[in-house]
């Protein structure tokens, strides 16, 4: 008599399931991982490696998430990606470059970031009904997101361009990081040599740096719940 055949199927299911989350989740790791060994390998332990760190994630987070079947598997995998550039970020700490609280608000600022990828990437899918046009769409919202001081600040005129830098710079990542990492790296990135021919922000825009990063946090934390939470309220069928 198969004493097996009814008990064993339910754990074989079971450990399935946890391989494929497991999977889901260690192939992202092990491509950001690279990605981020690449970057402390260019830069070294530098505010370039953290501000490298938001733009893999702007890059490969949205394919990697809308690649995964459920919403399960693309927060696996997507917390595996962070971890990875969080495996590399702690390296300066290592170092004594920069203190544990520093790597802690930088690791919550690229959380931030991730989550509000993670909500416009499943609501563009779902509104699209394509993962590949709505994880292109979400890359190139996420990176202009990032790099408007190069493509938006050099074009703004007027009296009102300090003020419209000032609101774009109070929750932005870049920004959040660099304040945040200021003991650390006292020079902020607008002001280093290649941000000189890129960018006209601390130049002929004057600005601040964040003092804190709850503006970001809240920004990002706040679009990305609400955007996901769209993406899965379910549509009502026409009676």
């Amino acid at each position: 008599m198969d004493i097996t055949g009814s008990d064993s199927s339910p754990v074989a299911a079971g450990r399935g399931w946890v391989v494929g989350q497991v999977l889901a989740g260690l192939i992202p790791f092990g491509l950001v991982l690279l990605l981020a060994v690449l970057c402390y390998v260019c830069v070294g332990g530098t505010l370039g490696l953290y501000l490298g760190g938001l733009a893999v994630v702007g890059l490969i987070v949205p394919p990697v998430l809308l690649g995964q079947r459920t919403l399960l598997e693309g927060v696996v995998a997507g917390g595996g990606m962070i971890v990875a550039i969080a495996i590399v970020w702690v390296i300066p700490v290592f170092q004594s470059v920069m203190a544990i609280s520093e790597w802690l608000s930088g690791c919550v600022v690229l959380v931030s970031y991730a989550i509000s990828l993670l909500g416009l990437a499943f609501l563009l899918r779902r509104v699209l009904g394509s993962a590949v046009v709505a994880s292109a769409l979400t890359v190139i919202l996420g990176v202009s997101w990032l790099t408007w001081p190069i493509w938006l600040a050099p074009g703004l005129t007027g009296a009102g361009r300090e003020r419209i830098v000032a609101d774009l710079v109070y929750a932005h990542p870049l920004f959040g990081l660099s304040g945040s990492m200021r003991p650390a790296f006292q020079v902020p990135w607008a002001q280093y040599r290649i941000a000189y021919l890129l960018t006209n922000i601390g130049d002929d825009i004057p600005y601040e740096l964040p003092a804190t990063i709850i503006p970001c946090l809240l920004l990002h934390f706040s679009t990305g719940g609400v955007l996901l939470f769209a993406s899965r309220v379910r549509r009502r069928r026409p009676s």
